[in-house]
């Protein structure tokens, strides 16, 4: 038997050939681009360049390939070897291409389109060897699918089976470049995440993508998104969210229709991660009937590179040995490794605490109490950023991650001092009207800070080093250090990871009690960085219904949900805090789906605080300039805080009713071994 074959996969702007031999080594790989652009029959002859560029590099003849696998980005019909159609191409309309390139390389030549050619790499050589009915996905610039049944490639009665991006996920939805409206490639493939992205951008939304889109827009990429995204920015962890949630529900349709034992995800969009793939296994879950959770395995694919290439080889090789035996099914399901809790000191040597020490971050806020009867001190460090816009948030000077300039007009005596300082002009003393801000010609210098005799104009928001930190909390408790207790909280601490996992090693590695208040609304790589370091985390909790929580937040709610699952599965300390809402989360149906997702959790929920909303102060939103949204919402009633614990008690849950602590301006309560105060946001 011939030992090697070659895979080319024909794109709209590449074409990629590969040598292989049967153990799927590749020798080489070849790349072009001069066929771009170009019509059929100019195509076909950069296939064959490339072809013999592979081979060349790969210094093997044409007599001793047994085949070439050729992988087309279009509509195929593989079984009889014909290219329908192509939006990347021009005049691909019915094109034999199978034979035509047979006889141009007088090789044995196997069509299809890239993702049925996935489907056999990874079935045959990766991630889904020994299974018999196998899914593969690939989430990319478009959406593709590839569908093994039974070990054998299932193509569909007219070749074209798999076309899962063109299932329709919102009806009368965004238009997709195929014509129809709510496509699934119109709303989470990588053209459609740069379009909604620079639709945001469009309508005025404030966002960190804005910056890359004033020359020219088509610099916005998903890699630029996720980076904005991770740093959090709320419109681009939205689009990434909601890519998630579409392709959540892609896949629910295949679980249901298909029950394949193992869906394999490739594509460029799959390296974003957990911001990305967390919300996409949650919106599968939560689509899906509840049998079919534990139905079958979801991986990330073996082949993230050239996997076309290597399929189009495999498609070959599986063809001269269709009985090849199988290895055992050892599937690597995308779930969490085992990570401990540290609940004891961890000693630092003196580089590492150095380092830490040296770590920078940005807080708005520091607040201390005493507990147990002034036996010990509870400590909360504000970390600023977030990337929610909760309508309810008592706190919007939280919410942005650079520090901001506040100007609080009733404290204003209209004295000038800030006009006469400032070098932009932004601020002007009218007769009757007092100092006017511009803020879009403001250049945030701080002059007028410095000037201003009533502080009417102050800085929220500073920068320090955890070392800093650290010492003002030890510094402030005369007793033992395992009597004083560090909670991070914010806006959302884990948008800063490394300076709170600096302060949080730090405090461990001097005996203190730790912990973290969070939305829930990050990476699992920042919770996890931290996860060592943390003895309790103070959860929020506000609803499951993503839907109603991206109408209140801006954002939905798989993330949130997904990075509680895998704490709770990991057995970490968790105190839940729920803000009761009204005409939010307060109703009935919202208060039972809740505790229904309560339920499911274990034993690792010691308890669910439940927070009654209060009136906030307008002051801060003024002094920011900010719309408030706060107007549209009532303060909890005493009867209706009553009625929620009863029915969440009716769920086994132990539900605590918050009290105000009118000093620390926050809703405290009491934990075994621990006692935290749950701020509002």
């Amino acid at each position: 038997m011939k030992k090697y074959a070659v895979g080319i996969d024909v794109g709209g702007t590449k074409i990629a050939a590969g040598v292989l031999d049967s153990s799927m080594n590749m020798l080489s790989v070849h790349v072009t681009k001069e066929h771009a652009g170009q019509l059929p029959n100019q195509v076909v002859g950069a296939i064959e360049r490339a072809y013999l560029g592979a081979l060349s590099e790969a210094r093997i003849t044409p007599g001793e390939v047994a085949g070439v696998g050729l992988s087309f980005a279009g509509h195929t019909d593989g079984l009889h070897g014909v290219v329908l159609t192509s939006s990347n191409m021009p005049e691909w309309n019915g094109i034999p291409l199978r034979d035509i390139v047979s006889a141009r390389l007088n090789q044995h030549v196997i069509l299809d389109n890239d993702t049925n050619f996935g489907v056999v790499a990874e079935h045959r050589y990766g991630a889904a060897r020994g299974a018999g009915d196998v899914v593969y996905i690939t989430f990319s610039t478009g959406v593709g699918m590839g569908v093994m049944v039974g070990g054998k490639l299932y193509q569909g009665y007219a070749g074209t089976a798999g076309e899962i991006g063109h299932t329709v996920v919102e009806v009368d939805g965004r238009r997709c470049s195929c014509g129809k409206r709510g496509c699934l490639m119109a709303y989470a493939s990588g053209i459609a995440l740069r379009h909604r992205a620079l639709e945001r951008i469009q309508s005025g939304e404030e966002t960190l993508l804005r910056e890359l889109s004033w020359d020219d827009p088509q610099l916005i990429n998903g890699e630029h998104i996720c980076e904005f995204a991770h740093q959090g920015d709320p419109v681009a962890q939205d689009l990434i969210i909601s890519t998630g949630r579409y392709l959540g529900i892609a896949l629910s349709t295949i679980v249901q229709v298909l029950n394949p034992e193992v869906i394999v995800i490739g594509g460029g969009l799959s390296n974003i991660g957990p911001m990305l793939l967390d919300p996409c296994l949650e919106s599968l879950r939560e689509n899906i009937h509840p049998v079919l959770r534990s139905a079958g395995s979801i991986v990330l694919g073996k082949f993230q590179q050239n996997v076309s290439v290597i399929g189009g080889a495999a498609a070959v090789f599986s063809e001269l040995e269709p009985d090849a035996p199988k290895m055992a099914s050892n599937f690597a399901a995308l779930s969490l490794g085992r990570i401990e809790p540290a609940r004891q000191a961890l000693a630092l040597s003196s580089a590492d605490k150095t380092r830490l020490e040296k770590i920078e971050g940005t807080i708005f806020d520091v607040q201390r109490d005493w507990l147990d009867n002034g036996t010990s001190l509870r400590t909360l460090i504000f970390l600023k950023g977030c990337p929610l816009r909760c309508t309810w948030c008592a706190s919007p000077e939280s919410q942005r991650a650079k520090p901001e300039l506040l100007m609080f007009a009733a404290k204003c005596t209209s004295c000038g001092a800030c006009v006469d300082a400032c070098s932009s002009h932004s601020r002007t003393l009218g007769d009757h009207l007092g100092i006017q801000w511009d803020r879009s010609s403001c250049t945030s210098c701080g002059e007028c800070v410095k000037v201003c005799p009533t502080q009417a104009t102050v800085w929220t928001g500073y920068q320090t080093t955890a070392g800093q930190l650290l010492r003002q909390v030890l510094d402030a408790n005369p007793f033992s250090p395992k009597d004083n207790c560090l909670t991070l909280t914010g806006g959302e601490p884990l948008l800063q990871t490394s300076f709170s996992e600096a302060i949080l090693r730090l405090a461990k590695a001097e005996h203190l009690v730790t912990a973290i208040e969070t939305t829930g609304n990050a990476s699992w790589d920042s919770i996890e960085a931290v996860f060592p370091y943390v003895d309790t985390w103070i959860y929020e909790l506000n609803h499951v219904d993503s839907s109603i929580h991206h109408k209140w937040t801006g954002l939905g709610s798989e993330l949130i949900l997904s990075n509680l699952r895998k704490l709770a599965a990991l057995g970490a300390s968790i105190q839940l805090k729920l803000l009761l809402i009204p005409g939010v989360n307060s109703n009935e149906d919202s208060l039972s789906a809740i505790a229904e997702f309560i339920s499911q959790l274990g034993a690792s929920i010691h308890s669910l605080d439940l927070v009654p909303l209060q009136a906030p102060s307008k002051a801060n939103y003024e002094a920011l300039g900010s719309a408030n949204r706060f107007s549209d919402l009532l303060p909890t009633s005493e009867r209706a805080l009553q009625s929620a614990a009863d029915r969440l008690r009716s769920y086994k849950l132990i539900v605590r009713i918050a009290e105000i602590n009118p000093r620390m301006e926050a809703f405290c309560v009491s934990v075994p071994d621990l006692s935290v105060a749950v701020t509002v946001h």
